[in-house]
């Protein structure tokens, strides 16, 4: 069995506030002994020696390693986001004349989001065969339309959230990576619907949607070529704080679930539409947390919100 901890380390906020520590905080993390999670690995231990750069997003009013969402602190508003989005919109337009014709608002619905998310597929193009006009952008516009995709998926969050702090999670995505081992047929058993708050998963690192958040999207203008699932290990992972899952995805889900895929000709129970998440490893609970709620956690954790480096022993 596989005897392997990553380490990640956050930074205290600078002053740190009254009643917190100012030292660093450490969370350890068990990785799990199967196909995927050993590929993720060897996928990690490449981008650490790579020292290969975390990608930034922006928190608050600046961009720090890591995207943090759902974590009190790091809120933005609908109007916040609608901002961002635009931003990104401008910047693309300007470098080339309405390539993006649309713009979002503060009181945009999920139906908006997916027509504006269409244009980041289209303009992006698989991650291993860049469309055109990626492949010509210079990095500030690529930059750009790769912040237009995230700030559309923190939306959509805000959208879907029934309360604060519900799918709270820190997503660590490595820039330049040069390893990604396809997924082979012992992975796909390793898919679940259910993700369970200190889970370690990997990150959905496509371009494009996976059924589970096409469905979940009511996204009708995607198109099939566009619904890709995870076809490849990257060394990128999410840290989910959320809430269980397992009582969202109940029996009534997945019966509907499962009804709209036969609507697309798919098997439901083809294990290659790797619907839902693979599990890499878990956070190892301790006595610096003994007696915290899901959510006192958070509030403790949102004090150390600066990603400083991660570590394999």
């Amino acid at each position: 069995m596989s005897n392997s901890v990553v380490e990640i380390v956050f930074a205290p906020q600078q002053p740190a506030p009254s009643g917190v520590h100012s030292a660093d905080l450490s969370l350890f993390c068990k990785i799990l002994d199967t196909p995927p999670a050993n590929k993720w690995l060897g996928c990690l231990r490449s981008v650490l020696d790579a020292q290969s750069p975390i990608s930034r997003h922006v928190l608050k009013r600046e961009k720090v390693p890591g995207r943090f969402s759902g974590i009190p602190g790091c809120e933005k508003t609908t109007a916040d986001l609608a901002y961002l989005i635009n931003q990104c919109v401008e910047k693309i337009n300007a470098y080339q004349a309405n390539t993006i014709p649309l713009e979002a608002n503060a009181r945009a619905d999920q139906k908006l989001l997916n027509e504006l998310h269409k244009y980041f597929e289209i303009l992006r193009g698989p991650c291993m065969e860049p469309a055109a006009f990626f492949a010509a952008a210079p990095d500030s516009i690529r930059e750009a339309l790769e912040d237009f995709n995230l700030y559309i998926h923190e939306y959509e969050g805000h959208l879907n959230s029934r309360n604060p702090g519900d799918d709270a999670a820190v997503d660590i995505t490595f820039l330049n990576e040069c390893t990604r081992p396809p997924m082979s047929p012992e992975d796909y058993r390793y898919f679940d619907v259910r993700r369970e708050f200190g889970g370690l998963y990997l990150h959905y690192m496509e371009v494009g949607k996976p059924l589970l958040s096409v469905f979940e999207d009511k996204d009708e203008v995607i198109g099939l070529h566009n619904i890709r699932p995870l076809e490849h290990v990257s060394a990128s992972f999410d840290i989910y704080l959320g809430e269980s899952t397992k009582y969202r995805y109940d029996l009534d889900f997945r019966m509907r679930f499962h009804r709209w895929i036969r609507s697309l000709d798919l098997d439901p129970l083809d294990p290659k539409l790797c619907i839902g998440f693979v599990k890499i490893g878990q956070v190892i609970p301790d006595n610096r947390f003994a007696g915290m709620s899901r959510i006192q956690f958070l509030e403790y954790f949102s004090n150390f919100l600066t990603l400083k480096r991660i570590v394999v022993h």
